[in-house]
């Protein structure tokens, strides 16, 4: 089964200078208990985003067509 989420602005923003463009608690609590020990797939400006550090009790997978794996 995949399940995906999937935040936006009203006129479809996901991301302002790598950052999400708002902070709302129950949406980051949401994702957490969702997503905690699921496999997790995000690009690599998200993970570059967290400072390159996978996220904790996830198995990350990271798609980059220019990033090599350590």
């Amino acid at each position: 089964m995949l399940k995906l989420i999937w935040c936006q602005t009203l006129n479809g923003g996901i991301s302002k200078n790598n950052k999400l463009p708002w902070y709302i608690k129950e949406e980051l609590d949401h994702f957490y208990k969702t997503t905690k020990n699921h496999k997790i797939i995000m690009g690599k400006n998200t993970f570059d985003s967290l400072d390159q550090k996978p996220l904790n009790n996830r198995t990350n997978i990271i798609f980059s067509s220019i990033m090599q794996t350590p």
